[in-house]
């Protein structure tokens, strides 16, 4: 696995593309993650953010019809590497997530929003409509590590993941580790639902039992001492 380091500034030196005056750093980290972690391209990454003003604290959106889920996602660049995330952003996101928690609540959010870009990517992903066929999950997304009230909080709240410094920098592949991937390797159509899930794709069948006991670093994330 290529190795990567995640702390602010030279986080930004890993997305150089993706930075654009009229897009925020924290819509540019989240492309990147989705086109490294979730192997989207570069086109249908940019497509599912959607991290502007009045954009109902949605900063991207994904639906995967494979596995029947939808995600909303949330992404936080901290510039001090000091930093950790606590239970208070992570309660905010939920209140996020509860906009999509029917069909009503959905189709509210659409109308509310007028022109803002997660009204059209809801509209075009027909949210309203598969919300009561998909499960919703939200993914909490960010440069720094999680603080114990944080993973306490995510013990009561399955439907949300974090990934943080340590997922991010523990289950990184580059582009070129993956392009000369020997070609007896496990793949799948689907897209995965976890950053360390598409880890699973792209590693030799026998390694998949120790990326199995990884995932507790996506599911729980790591707590700061």
């Amino acid at each position: 696995m290529g190795k990567i380091n995640v702390d602010y500034p030279g986080l930004l030196k890993l997305f150089p593309e993706y930075i654009n005056p009229k897009r925020s750093e924290s819509a540019s980290f989240l492309i990147w993650y989705l086109e490294n972690y979730y192997r989207l391209d570069g086109l249908e990454a940019v497509d599912s953010v959607c991290d502007k003003r009045g954009d109902k604290g949605v900063d991207g959106l994904f639906v995967n019809d494979n596995d029947k889920t939808i995600t909303v996602y949330q992404s936080r660049i901290n510039q001090s590497s000091d930093t950790t995330i606590g239970d208070a952003s992570l309660r905010a996101f939920a209140g996020t997530l509860s906009q999509f928690n029917d069909a009503d609540a959905s189709q509210n959010l659409i109308s509310s929003a007028g022109n803002a870009q997660v009204a059209a990517l809801a509209k075009r992903l027909d949210l309203a409509n598969k919300i009561s066929t998909h499960e919703l999950r939200g993914e909490f997304i960010s440069n720094v590590d999680l603080d114990k009230n944080g993973a306490s909080f995510l013990k009561t709240h399955p439907n949300i993941s974090f990934i943080g410094k340590t997922a991010l920098e523990s289950s990184y592949i580059s582009d070129e580790r993956a392009k000369v991937a020997p070609t007896n390797i496990k793949s799948t159509s689907a897209q995965p639902r976890s950053p360390l899930l598409a880890v699973s794709t792209l590693v030799h069948p026998g390694l998949l039992p120790l990326i199995s006991k990884l995932t507790k670093y996506h599911v729980n994330a790591t707590a700061v001492k």
